[in-house]
Parts: C-alpha cells; structure tokens; sequence
C-alpha cells in the first residue's frame, strides 16, 4: 500500500479507497496515509473524503490519526466540523492531528511565521505557529 501512495497515480484512489474498507485496522491505516500523499490530484480525491471521514470513527486510534492528516492535505473546508469532533478524543495524537489538519484547511500553517520545525521525537517537520509538535506534543526547534 506504501508504493500505491508513492506511485504519484491517480489511477490508484479507487484501490485504496476500498482498503479503507477493510478488516484490518494497519490496512485502513495506510490507505489513510496513502490517499493524504495523492491528495494534490484534486478532481480525483474528491471521491476518498467521505471514506475518510467514516475513518475518523474509526475503533483504531492510528486510523483516525491518519485519517485526519489525509483530511487536512485534501483541504475541504466542508471536512472541518468532523474533524472538530476529533477534539475531544481520548488520545492526544488524534486531538493533535485533528487541529493540525483544521489549520492546514483554514491556512494558518506555515504563514504565520514561515518558519520550519522538527519534533525531536517524531521527526515531523512542523511549519506555522506551534511550540510543540501537534502530532505528539513534544517541544520544537529550528
């Protein structure tokens, strides 16, 4: 499924967008990731949002954290209240992913200061106005 995302091919939305469906909570997961690294194909992606959006119910945390950040790369502000659902999460890397993904729709990442960070845990590198990193709340630097 990693090489479907890497693939740069449209053509493989349908596909992971029945992965979306399966059983396997790592498989619901990746497709996530997968159709967020396609999410510059926008006619195309059109078709992942309501998939994704169910993801975000998802039982499996890592799905609704993945889901959430494919959101936020697609850029639908109509995706905003369900992802505003996810604020209240009981795991903070969803809450975290959740307001990332809402700032990346609204614009307020990376133009606030248009400086770049890297979480020191993660390796994530955050751009816009956070301190800590939003995908696993540890400090940032330059």
């Amino acid at each position: 499924m990693f090489k479907l995302g890497e693939s740069k091919d449209p053509k493989v939305i349908p596909r992971l967008i029945e992965f979306t469906k399966s059983k396997d909570g790592n498989e619901r997961r990746l497709s996530a990731s997968a159709l967020g690294k396609l999410s510059v194909f926008k006619s195309q992606i059109s078709e992942a949002v309501l998939p994704l959006i169910k993801l975000l119910e998802d039982k499996n945390p890592l799905v609704r954290q993945y889901s959430a950040k494919a959101l936020g790369k697609i850029g639908r502000r109509d995706v905003i209240p369900y992802l505003k659902q996810l604020m209240n999460d009981k795991k903070e890397y969803v809450r975290s992913a959740a307001k990332l993904a809402i700032s990346q729709i609204e614009g307020e990442v990376g133009e606030s200061r248009g400086e770049i960070y890297v979480c020191l845990n993660c390796g994530e590198p955050i751009s816009g106005k956070f301190d800590v990193c939003p995908y696993c709340g540890d400090p940032l630097i330059k």
